[in-house]
């Protein structure tokens, strides 16, 4: 039997859920959320049960080259490579997962490389792996672009410097182009003052105090901001007050800027840096 070609029992995500609900009861909560979330992204698409399973995994499944698991254009472009090979199992898809983002795949056209080879040598296990020393080397190549690219960021090292944050400003811009493809630039074009990241930084430091939450406090507002910025192009997903959540007594904290804050400050810094 093949590993990575069979052909498998399909099932609507719909038709998942309410299996889930019928086997698994309230120990299946978290992956009926989370084939709940496929569901609003794909729509009520069919695949086999294991591969469903698969998807899921994206949700908790950390590591590899790429931060884009959970990513609405990964999930939308592995399922893209399912509905062109139905047969593609579980053990395929993991391999896909491991390896995909999206920039990737358009820039080497990876998907017509596959349909090629399949066309050509049939759906073998030994022509999917043949693909993926192909989507390897192309990765490699890739991937020495982006982490040249990373460099620009450097310059700025010295700006950013003192920040307090135990996650340097500029190292964590550099880890969005390296691990998630961001465009340099779009980076360099959606950082704010210092200024602004200095404070936001005490005041998450402070609440880390005061509510004795020490591990896991989470990244800086407005390092996030920065990351949205540049991958989007705007902030509209973002709420005029963005707040810190704390778990203990359930409070809400406003940062100490608004998104108007942010952006008149990246405004600002764009004319202090001279990029436009």
């Amino acid at each position: 039997m093949s590993k990575y070609f069979n052909e498998e029992p399909k099932t609507t995500l719909s038709g998942n859920i309410d299996w889930l609900r019928q086997t698994g009861g309230y120990s299946k909560s978290q992956q009926i959320s989370e084939v709940r979330y496929l569901r609003d992204v794909l729509g009520d698409v069919r695949l086999s049960g294991k591969v469903i399973n698969e998807l899921t995994r994206l949700f908790h499944v950390s590591g590899g080259k790429y931060d884009v698991r959970t990513n609405t254009e990964t999930i939308e472009g592995l399922y893209e490579i399912c509905s062109m090979f139905p047969k593609l199992t579980a053990p395929a898809v993991k391999e896909l997962a491991d390896r995909y983002i999206k920039d990737l795949f358009d820039e080497y056209s990876l998907v017509s490389i596959l349909e090629d080879m399949i066309k050509s040598e049939g759906e073998t296990d030994e022509v999917f792996e043949k693909f993926l020393k192909t989507v390897d080397t192309a990765a490699e190549e890739q991937q020495q672009r982006y982490i040249d690219d990373s460099t620009k960021l450097d310059q700025y090292k010295d700006e950013y410097s003192d920040i307090g944050c135990s996650l340097d400003y500029i190292t964590y811009l550099k880890a969005l182009v390296i691990r998630e493809h961001i465009p340099v630039d779009n980076i360099i074009r959606s950082m704010p003052e210092k200024e602004l990241i200095k404070k936001d930084v005490e005041q998450l430091l402070m609440l880390s105090k005061k509510t004795r939450i020490y591990m896991g406090v989470g990244i800086p507002s407005s390092y996030e901001l920065t990351r949205t910025f540049a991958k989007k192009g705007d902030l509209k997903s973002i709420v005029e007050q963005p707040t810190y959540h704390a778990s203990i007594g359930n409070t809400e904290t406003p940062t100490t800027f608004t998104k108007q804050d942010f952006l008149n400050s990246v405004i600002r810094n764009r004319q202090k840096l001279k990029v436009f």
